[in-house]
């Protein structure tokens, strides 16, 4: 019975990891839960939505972290979609998530590819000026 209860565990964890193209962090999507099942049980058992304060005080957290739960989107966003506080009838060009967003450093196929073009320069040098040549009197061909 313990072995399924890890094993159930485990793959929720995996569920969690891969289920998002942006993933949150196992911790965070578990409070997020807990703070949403709690708003509808509460909501089922009283016939209201609970208070900030109260959710809080019910789920040992602080009211900000209630609020930053049921404030989150819960559909993932495409970062090529217009910015949300974004106005066209401002006429200026539009802003995706992207824009505000993008890493700018290198990937890792530009990183690679840098180093390639690295080591290809050095060899080409070290080759004209004859250095780790077996003839060092001859430049190597």
């Amino acid at each position: 019975m313990v072995d399924q209860v890890l094993e159930g565990e485990a793959v929720g964890r995996a569920v969690a990891d891969e289920g998002r193209t942006i993933r949150l962090p196992v911790h965070v999507g578990d409070r997020a839960r807990k703070v949403r099942g709690y708003y509808l049980t509460h909501l089922a058992e009283l016939d209201r939505e609970p208070s900030l304060p109260e959710a809080a005080a019910a789920l040992g957290l602080s009211a900000t972290q209630v609020e930053l739960v049921l404030t989150a989107p819960v559909e993932p966003a495409s970062l090529d979609a217009p910015a949300p506080w974004y106005n066209p009838a401002s006429g200026t060009r539009p802003i995706s998530l992207r824009d505000v967003v993008d890493d700018p450093s290198p990937t890792p196929e530009e990183l690679t590819l840098a180093n390639l073009v690295a080591q290809a320069r050095r060899d080409a040098l070290e080759r004209a000026v004859g250095l780790g040549c077996p003839n060092a009197s001859a430049p190597c061909s």
